[in-house]
């Protein structure tokens, strides 16, 4: 009797193990999903826009190469992250802005980065992109704030690495808008139509299909 009660234990702690290991995968591919959706709309906004108006890679360009940092100069040198340090810029250099609303939910470490582009920004160098960022303020916000959520599921991206379906990824990312009150839903559905079937000219999917 208690050589059957101990197999029946041991049994159970296999099934619960199981469990386990199941619910932590099924964590990661949800992860994975919202790392893949938030990165490759990133991705197809910034190909956007750098389409749309030639002079943001002047922008861009003539701010990185003041940088002496590799590091941040890279950081710098693509539009996402850019608006990401200027918005902590303007944080840190305004008695009226606040850091990013998902500033909260980024680790430590990613804040730091954040925090030393952003120090390295001057204000000379950043008059032509203030100017932009005043003409575009809903696809510079947007901007951030996708930055953002791609660093939060960065780990997410160990896991996935295929296209991922555009209706799971448009759901995701209104999703994401509306559990955190950012008011991007409308600009959401704006862009995504332009980001579905896009191929390269390998005839691969650049974002969503």
């Amino acid at each position: 009797m208690e050589q059957l009660e101990r197999r029946l234990q041991l049994l159970l702690d296999r099934l619960r193990c199981l469990e386990d290991d199941f619910e932590l995968k099924h964590a990661r591919e949800q992860k994975g999903l919202l790392f893949e959706a938030v990165a490759r709309f990133v991705q197809g906004c910034t190909d956007l826009l750098l389409r749309s108006d030639s002079q943001i890679e002047h922008i861009i360009l003539e701010i990185s190469s003041k940088v002496s940092d590799p590091g941040i100069q890279r950081q710098l040198s693509y539009l996402p992250p850019l608006l990401v340090a200027f918005s902590y810029h303007e944080a840190l250099t305004s008695s009226t802005e606040a850091y990013p609303p998902l500033d909260q939910y980024v680790s430590a470490a990613v804040r730091s980065t954040y925090l030393a582009a952003a120090e390295a920004l001057t204000e000379p160098d950043l008059r032509p992109l203030t100017s932009w960022v005043r003409s575009n303020h809903q696809d510079a916000r947007l901007l951030v704030d996708m930055w953002m959520f791609r660093s939060i599921y960065m780990d997410g991206c160990r896991y996935f690495h295929y296209v991922p379906s555009a209706k799971v990824a448009w759901d995701n990312l209104i999703q994401l808008s509306q559990e955190k009150g950012l008011d991007h839903e409308d600009r959401i559905n704006e862009i995504m139509p332009k980001l579905i079937d896009v191929r390269d000219e390998e005839d691969l999917i650049m974002y969503f299909e």
